[in-house]
């Protein structure tokens, strides 16, 4: 039985309301995690943690999606967890830089 192009696009369509599902729950917890640090006076930026995620996930990627696509959606993926923990910053009255006690995003 062949199967036609409006199934595999239904298919897609469903993945992709996961991937957004789950985006939105990491962001979150991205955002909580940036609470707690702030609570405890701990820097918010951690670069290094960034580059476990990234060769974390790069171990575990057996394709097809490349190593430079995977980068450039978590890559992606950061940039807007930094976007948001700052939008939070300033909002909780910190600076935009989010440098006031030395702590970054």
């Amino acid at each position: 039985m062949q199967i036609d192009l409006s199934t595999f696009r239904a298919r897609i369509d469903s993945i992709d309301d996961i991937i957004l599902e789950l985006l939105n729950r990491r962001l979150k917890y991205a955002l909580e995690i940036n609470q707690i640090k702030l609570e405890r006076g701990q820097q918010v930026l951690d670069p290094n943690r960034e580059a476990q995620i990234l060769e974390r996930l790069k171990s575990y990627n057996d394709g097809p999606l490349s190593q430079e696509g995977l980068t450039l959606i978590y890559s992606t993926i950061i940039a807007e967890s930094r976007r948001l923990m700052a939008q939070a910053r300033t909002s909780d009255g910190e600076s935009a830089s989010g440098d006031a006690a030395g702590r970054g995003a």
